[in-house]
């Protein structure tokens, strides 16, 4: 199983509507929480 943290970015299957792939992860635990790296300017690619 893979081990997530908060700040870490994935890739996802789907895209977002504004055509991003990328989300950082905002919260951990039972559940997570993603916002997209496209609608915000939080990845360094």
């Amino acid at each position: 199983m893979n081990e997530y943290a908060v700040g870490d970015i994935v890739e996802t299957k789907k895209n977002h509507p504004c055509g991003n792939k990328k989300w950082e992860i905002t919260r951990t635990g039972i559940d997570f929480k993603l916002k997209c790296c496209g609608c915000r300017s939080c990845c360094n690619d």
